[in-house]
Order: structure tokens, then C-alpha cells, then sequence
């Protein structure tokens, strides 16, 4: 369950990093 709360949080930090 840790590896997918990790991915969840890089996955969103991209898109944020991609639109800012």
C-alpha cells in the first residue's frame, strides 16, 4: 500500500510541475 500512495504523490506532483 506505501508503493501506491508514493506513485499517487509523484504522478500529481508532475502534473502540477507540467501545468505550472
Amino acid at each position: 500500500r506505501r508503493r501506491y500512495a508514493v506513485r499517487v504523490v509523484f504522478i500529481g506532483r508532475v502534473r502540477v510541475d507540467g501545468l505550472g
